[in-house]
C-alpha cells in the first residue's frame, strides 16, 4: 500500500478533460450528422428532377446509409467517452480508499512512534532521577 495522490490528482486531470473536451466534441459531431443528413435530404431532393426514380430512390437510400453510419460513428464515440469516465471515476474512486487506508496507517504508525519516544524519553527521565537518588543515598549514608 502507499500513497495514491498522485495517481488521484493525474486521473482526475485525464476525467476533467474527458468530461470537459471529449464529450462535448463528441455531442458537437453530432449536431454535424444531423446538419449533413438534412443536407443531404435536400440534395437528394434536388436532383430528383434531373434523374430517373429508380436512382432517385437509390440515392436516398444510399444517403439514408451514410447518414446512420456517421451517427452510429458518433454515437460509438460518444459512448465510448462516457464509458472511459465511469471507469476513471470508479479508479479514482477505489485510488482514494485505498489512499485513505494508507495515510490513515500512516498516521497510526507515526503516533505509536511518538508514544514510543515518550515512553523512552519518560524511562530515560526516571533512570536518571533513581541514578540521582542513588548517588545521593549514597553520600548521604558515607556522612
Amino acid at each position: 500500500m502507499s500513497c495514491r495522490c498522485v495517481d488521484i490528482a493525474r486521473c482526475q486531470r485525464d476525467l476533467d478533460v474527458l468530461r470537459g473536451q471529449a464529450a462535448p466534441c463528441a455531442r458537437r459531431a453530432n449536431d454535424s450528422c444531423t446538419h449533413i443528413d438534412t443536407a443531404l435530404s435536400n440534395a437528394a431532393s434536388s436532383v430528383g428532377k434531373a434523374i430517373e426514380t429508380a436512382s432517385i430512390a437509390e440515392l436516398q437510400s444510399q444517403l439514408g446509409k451514410l447518414g446512420k453510419q456517421e451517427h452510429k460513428a458518433v454515437w460509438e464515440l460518444d459512448n465510448g467517452c462516457v464509458s472511459e469516465a465511469t471507469r476513471i471515476a470508479a479508479s479514482i474512486s477505489q485510488m482514494r480508499t485505498e489512499d485513505a487506508a494508507y495515510h490513515r496507517s500512516v498516521a497510526e504508525a507515526q503516533a505509536k512512534a511518538a508514544a514510543v519516544a515518550r515512553a523512552q524519553a519518560q524511562a530515560q527521565a526516571l533512570a536518571q532521577a533513581e541514578a540521582q537518588a542513588k548517588a545521593a543515598m549514597g553520600k548521604w549514608q558515607s556522612r
